[in-house]
C-alpha cells in the first residue's frame, strides 16, 4: 500500500477538540449507543473523533496511529477526565490485530493513499460480523478542486482525489457486501487550507473563498451537494 504522506506530515496536528468534530448528528441516527461494544479509530492522533465517538456511543475506544502525535490522544482523554483508551502506535498497513471491532472508523485517512481500495479492504477486515464502518474523506472536486488548485496545488501531492467520489465508495461497499446506511456529501459549503500562502493573489482568492460562504450556501439552498460540499461521509454495516 503506497502512502502519500510520512510522519513529518502529521507533526503539526494539534490536540483534538471533541466539540468541533463533524458528522455526530448523522452518526447517532444510524448507530445505537452500547457500552458493551468496541470502537477502533484508524489515524487517531489528536483524539478529537475518538473521544467524541466514545462519549456519544459509549463504545470502548481503541485507536491506532504511527505518528508521535498519538500522545495527544492520551492527553485529551486525561484532560476530559476519561480513562485512557487502548492506543497502538504502529503502522496500520503492516499491523495485525488480534481482535475484531464493533465499529471501525477513519476520518480523513483513506485519501492519503494512492491505492485506497486496499486500505478500505483492511478497514473491513478489522470489523466483526454486523459491525459498523464509518469513513469520511474531503471532497476536493468541482469548486473545491478549483479553489485548492489556485491556492495550494501542492495539496494534491498527498491527497488522492480518485477516492473522493460517491460512486467509488458505493462500489467498494458492494464489493464487500456492505449495507450502506448513509453515503452523501456533508455540509453545503466550507473551505480551509492546509498552509497559509505568501502570495498576494492566493491570499486574495483564499479570502474570497472564506467570505463567499453565505452567498454560495444561498445559491446552493444550504443543501449538501456535489458542486460545493467539502466532505463525503459513509456509514455502512457488515453482513452478519
Amino acid at each position: 500500500m503506497n502512502t502519500l504522506t510520512d510522519k513529518n506530515y502529521w507533526d503539526h496536528l494539534p490536540l483534538g477538540n471533541p466539540d468541533k468534530v463533524f458528522f455526530l448528528e448523522i452518526i447517532q441516527k444510524y448507530i445505537p449507543a452500547d457500552p458493551s461494544r468496541t470502537l477502533l479509530e484508524i489515524g487517531c492522533a489528536g483524539g478529537g473523533y475518538l473521544f467524541a465517538l466514545s462519549k456519544l456511543l459509549g463504545y470502548q475506544p481503541s485507536g491506532i496511529d504511527y505518528s508521535d502525535q498519538i500522545k495527544k490522544t492520551e492527553e485529551l482523554f486525561k484532560s476530559q477526565g476519561y480513562p485512557i483508551p487502548h492506543l497502538i502506535q504502529n503502522d496500520f498497513l503492516t499491523w495485525e490485530s488480534p481482535i475484531k471491532y464493533d465499529l471501525v472508523c477513519s476520518f480523513g485517512f483513506l485519501e492519503h493513499f494512492s491505492n485506497p481500495h486496499e486500505v478500505f479492504h483492511k478497514h473491513v477486515s478489522l470489523a466483526s460480523p454486523g459491525a459498523y464502518i464509518i469513513l469520511s474523506v474531503p471532497h476536493f472536486r468541482r469548486l473545491q478542486w478549483l479553489l485548492h488548485w489556485i491556492i495550494e496545488p501542492q495539496i494534491f501531492q498527498n491527497h488522492y482525489t480518485g477516492i473522493m467520489d460517491k460512486n467509488v465508495l458505493r462500489r467498494l461497499c458492494i464489493e464487500k457486501n456492505l449495507e450502506i446506511l448513509f453515503l452523501d456529501y456533508y455540509l453545503c459549503y466550507d473551505f480551509w487550507t492546509a498552509q497559509p500562502s505568501n502570495s498576494i493573489f492566493k491570499k486574495a482568492v483564499s479570502r474570497l473563498a472564506f467570505q463567499s460562504r453565505r452567498l454560495i450556501k444561498t445559491l446552493a439552498r444550504y443543501k449538501p451537494n456535489k458542486w460545493t460540499s467539502p466532505h463525503l461521509l459513509l456509514i455502512a454495516r457488515m453482513p452478519g
